[in-house]
């Protein structure tokens, strides 16, 4: 259990740094990082990724961290994808590298018993 509570805390840090990652990203030239938007984005991945944390902890909701693990499987697949496809030099090996780390989490979450 407490592997599994590592892997949560370590999944919704890692979300976090992809809201970043997919700020950094330039639009017609220029990036969304630091703008209002971002932090509403960021503010709510942390009080969700907290949720997720206090309530398989405390009232034992496995479903619900599952459920976490799946969503975030599919932004950690879309990230990689992102640094694939749309990010070049530095900011690619970054977004592939965060991608690649939540996406092996995600695995190990799945593959640790409760």
């Amino acid at each position: 259990m407490k592997r599994k509570m590592y892997l949560l805390a370590l999944n919704a840090i890692l979300s976090v740094l992809s809201v970043f990652m997919v700020a950094l990203y330039p639009i017609n030239g220029k990036t969304t990082f630091g703008k209002s938007g971002m932090w509403v984005v960021t503010t709510i991945v942390i009080i969700v990724g907290l949720l997720i944390i206090i309530a398989t902890l405390n009232y034992k909701q496995y479903q619900l961290a599952n459920v976490y693990q799946g969503f975030l499987l599919i932004v950690f697949l879309g990230e990689v994808g992102m640094g694939l496809m749309l990010t070049t030099g530095f900011l690619m090996f970054v977004t592939m590298f965060i991608g690649i780390l939540g996406l092996v989490s995600v695995f190990c979450f799945y593959l640790t018993k409760w």
